[in-house]
């Protein structure tokens, strides 16, 4: 039978620190973790990664804002053509289509 090498099978983190804190607190914490069954440090990491979120990349942002205008762009023009009316017609909607075209394909 051969013996699994120390700290194999276990995460491995990028960078250790030993960290101080109020005995109170660091009982909450430990509560918390047996409650869910985690380790102490995990919950400890949990919450950190909580507090500070990996930030959102711009062109993430971009997409979201192009999907979301496009949704709104169908939405008008289904309405319109509802009550009898061309979305094209409209000069808002034909600009806001427009410029949806144009940030699809990278242009100012």
């Amino acid at each position: 039978m051969s013996r699994i090498a120390r700290g194999e099978g276990r995460r491995r983190y990028d960078h250790s620190y030993q960290l101080r804190m109020p005995k109170v607190l660091f009982e909450r914490i430990k509560a918390s973790a047996t409650a869910k069954e985690h380790a102490v440090n995990s919950e400890i990491v949990a919450a950190l990664m909580a507090a500070y979120p990996a930030p959102v990349e711009p062109e993430s942002i971009n997409a979201a804002l192009l999907e979301a205008s496009q949704a709104i762009l169908d939405d008008w023009s289904h309405t319109l053509r509802a009550i009898g009316q061309d979305p094209a017609s409209a000069p808002r909607i034909k600009a806001l289509a427009t410029a949806i075209e144009r940030a699809s394909r990278g242009q100012p």
